[in-house]
């Protein structure tokens, strides 16, 4: 059996049992808030995601017409190309 501060509150005398209620109360109300905020930053994360992925996703799109790699391994042209570029800067 599990030892939780309602089910030792049922064994405890007064004013005891009455903290340790109220402390039980308190505890579930502060894990559901924590179970709240875990759910909204997990939106949050998978929102983030979605639009780094579709950020990307635009960018290639707009300023390559090729993969980083070619089916051979070699550095795209484009993508190399920048590289040298920065590299100056």
């Amino acid at each position: 059996d599990k030892a939780t501060l309602a089910i030792m509150a049922e064994h405890i005398d007064d004013p005891i049992s009455e903290d340790l209620r109220r402390l039980h109360s308190k505890f579930i109300a502060l894990v559901e808030s924590i179970q709240e905020l875990n759910t909204i930053n997990r939106d949050l994360i998978e929102f983030s995601i979605r639009s780094v992925k579709g950020s990307v996703a635009f960018l290639k799109r707009r300023f390559f017409h090729g993969e980083t790699y070619s089916s051979s391994g070699v550095v795209n042209e484009e993508i190399e190309g920048l590289s040298r570029l920065s590299s100056r800067v």
